[in-house]
């Protein structure tokens, strides 16, 4: 059983800010420099949208550069009102959606908004900003009044959202929405990664933190997550802040070591950068591990209930083996949907006419009543080249290392032979 895909990941390094690069220590990539980034457009000092420069009536969508609203945001011209009036003349921006958003490109900072809300009906009203992975940063609440000024301290918000108890979606308008990208514009940048890898390659490429603001940003955290047909997740920085200037980037090679056994398959691989624990950004990659030549047998191209025999070219199935859609089913659910194979014989084989290697599969076994299972290999000869034992659970992957494989036996303890079902079996000829 891996516990991972892959090994020996290099890291981030830490700082030189003498030199602007990332210094090198054991194990650690060197001479990532500083790359230029694109540069910011606009006030140095943050952006404010007064929505005057907008008509009347007109829905905001995404008139402003960098944020998008939630279709329902329209201005207004409430000059005169006394339950509404703009802070800045003429207009306000208003929204009758109880499921409404205002959402930032980057993760934005120093956000700030007066808030009219109408305080007659008892109406509590709630402005709550989030991350871009949806993580509730700040709350602030209010009964209302004009312009009643909202002030975030929250960093990297990358969505506000109102809402409130009552009829309060058709009593609120806000106005003089304020808010820079300076503490909050880092963004994660993976580039040079290949398509796919073979088992025993070193898949390496380039992470980047940009800075697309103005002012200095900083993460003090990077982790890099490999999800797919095995599990990863490696911390490839941790320590003080990493401070990356505005309209600069920093950034290194991370090579990763693919194990000889590695299951075969489509792998996805992202990193994270945080900042005090709040994720800042990510981006992710896929990439696929496999064998020229492979060969991955997912039972999904026949019908459920189906005899395999000898439909597939070059391997045979004892008579009892046939097809399943498990999907749903908690204990034998199919690795790739909808099929599974299962059979009830004793005396159970799948042969091939031709020696493999690099056999895999995905094997679910029920695990309520104390049964072994046994994943066994054999030469031409009938000569056991290989067992794996399990004690049971879904899609529990067995690899093989052994070559040379003419048959597979599935065998076990107890009522093991109407307690197992396999899922992706994987070869090379």
């Amino acid at each position: 059983m891996y516990l991972s895909l892959i090994a020996g990941a290099l890291a981030l390094g830490a700082l030189d800010t003498s030199t602007g690069i990332i210094a090198g220590s054991a194990g650690y990539e060197t001479g990532a420099e500083f790359k230029p980034a694109p540069q910011h457009q606009g006030d140095e000092a943050g952006t404010l949208l007064t929505f005057d420069d907008l008509g009347p009536g007109v829905v905001i969508g995404a008139n402003y550069a960098g944020v998008v609203f939630s279709p329902g945001w329209m201005t207004w011209n409430s000059v005169g009102n006394p339950y509404y009036p703009p802070n800045s003349d003429p207009h306000v921006a208003y929204t009758h959606e109880a499921d409404n958003w205002i959402r930032w490109d980057v993760p934005a900072s120093g956000v700030s908004l007066y808030a009219s809300c109408y305080d007659g009906s008892g109406n509590t009203y709630y402005y709550s900003a989030y991350d871009a992975v949806g993580t509730l940063l700040e709350q602030i609440t209010t009964l209302g009044g004009p312009n009643f000024l909202v002030t975030f301290t929250a960093n990297n918000i990358s969505e506000l959202v109102v809402t409130g108890t009552g009829d309060w979606n058709t009593h609120h308008t806000i106005d003089d929405l304020a808010y820079s990208d300076g503490g909050g514009g880092l963004e994660v940048v993976l580039s040079g990664y290949p398509a796919s890898v073979e088992p025993g390659d070193v898949l390496a490429f380039d992470a980047d933190a940009v800075n697309n603001g103005v002012d200095p940003a900083a993460f003090d955290q990077a982790v890099m997550d490999v999800t797919g047909p095995a599990l990863l997740t490696k911390t490839l920085y941790a320590g003080p802040d990493v401070t990356v200037a505005g309209g600069s980037s920093i950034g290194t090679t991370v090579s990763l070591n693919v194990p000889l056994i590695a299951p075969l398959g489509t792998y996805n691989v992202e990193v994270s950068i945080f900042d005090d624990g709040v994720l800042i950004d990510a981006d992710d990659f896929d990439v696929a591990v496999a064998v020229p030549g492979a060969v991955t047998i997912d039972f999904d191209d026949l019908v459920s209930g189906s005899p395999i025999g000898a439909y597939y070219a070059g391997v045979e199935f004892s008579p009892g083996w046939m097809t399943w859609d498990s999907v749903g089913n908690p204990y034998y659910p199919p690795n790739s949907v909808p099929n599974t194979a299962y059979t009830h014989e004793i005396d159970n084989w799948i042969e091939w006419n031709t020696p493999v290697k690099g056999l895999s599969v995905y094997a679910s076994c029920y695990d309520g009543d104390g049964d072994t299972y046994y994943y066994s290999v054999y030469d031409a000869g009938g000569v056991l080249l290989e067992e794996i034992n399990t004690l049971g659970g879904p899609n529990f992957p067995v690899t093989f290392t052994a070559v040379g494989i003419s048959k597979l036996v599935v065998s076990g303890t107890g009522s093991w032979t109407t307690h197992h079902t396999i899922d992706d079996l994987s070869y090379t000829q």
